[in-house]
């Protein structure tokens, strides 16, 4: 969501993912910052921090491990 990015890929996920013969119907979700105009706050420490969230978040399988 952060500059307009996740809007502009995310409907081009399901021709590729479809193509492959998978489904993302259920499965795909955002993780990242809150939408925004800026790409980080500009404090090293709040970024830091925001990052690390981040990638906890993003890498979290619990959702993805039952569809396995």
């Amino acid at each position: 969501m952060n500059m307009g990015a996740w809007n502009y890929v995310l409907p081009r996920f399901f021709p590729i993912f479809n193509s492959v013969g998978r489904s993302i119907e259920s499965g795909l979700k955002y993780a990242g910052r809150d939408p925004s105009a800026a790409t980080a706050t500009g404090f090293g420490e709040v970024h830091a921090a925001e990052q690390a969230g981040l990638i906890e978040q993003a890498l979290d399988l619990e959702t993805s491990s039952s569809s396995s």
